[in-house]
């Protein structure tokens, strides 16, 4: 058995996968818990237009675009809005409380033990600028080669085009890489992909990825 000392960690070489090339991470909820600023941005930009967003759905809804929300509420509770203009709204709103956002400990410690040894790109369904922002603010975006987001594809997740071009710029083969996530639609969009993955609320992330 060899032993890899990596920033401090010694990883059993043995414990990895050769089948696993690169990893990606969605961003809200998976790398930073910021899950609970969004709704409470949500709640308070659709509460001026009468729509109503319950917050079980809208963890179902997570990894979705803002604007396609926003339009489905809207065509359910049949109430007429502008939704790029109520996105741009709950988008302001969220980043006037994004200096409470906090890292995601159990994923970060990860990435921290596996920099340098795999890989590592986000795979986000937010805004460049906004997964930028937070990543610079906690000094996270060292770790990552690469940024996709929202606004570099075409079709966003559930669509699997968002992990597919993180794979392409990493020139790793999609049945090689490892999706971190907490999103259903993000966790459709890796399995579509053809990618293992991480359900981050639901599983110990560095034990699922060593079982592989």
């Amino acid at each position: 058995m060899k032993l890899v000392y990596n920033h401090g960690v010694l990883i059993k070489t043995d414990m990895l996968n050769e089948k696993i090339k690169a990893l990606i991470f969605d961003c809200d909820g998976t790398l930073v818990d910021n899950m609970p600023l969004h709704y409470v941005s949500w709640s308070q930009t659709l509460s001026k237009y009468g729509l109503a967003f319950e917050e079980e759905r809208f963890y179902k809804f997570a990894g979705k675009p803002t604007v396609d929300i926003i339009e489905l509420l809207a065509r359910e509770q049949n109430i007429s809005v502008d939704a790029p203009k109520v996105s741009e709204e709950k988008d302001s709103s969220y980043h006037d409380m994004e200096d409470e956002v906090q890292e995601m400990t159990k994923v970060m410690d990860l990435v921290r033990e596996l920099h340098g040894v795999y890989p590592m790109s986000v795979g986000s369904g937010s805004t460049t600028k906004s997964v930028e922002a937070t990543l610079r603010r906690l000094e996270l975006s060292k770790y990552f080669d690469y940024t996709v987001c929202k606004d570099d594809v075409s079709q966003p997740k559930p669509n699997p085009e968002t992990f597919l071009k993180a794979a392409d710029l990493m020139k790793v083969k999609p049945e090689s890489c490892v999706v971190f996530e907490d999103g259903v639609a993000g966790m459709e969009a890796a399995k579509t992909a053809g990618m293992f993955v991480i359900d981050i609320v639901n599983e110990n992330p560095r034990e699922k990825l060593f079982s592989f």
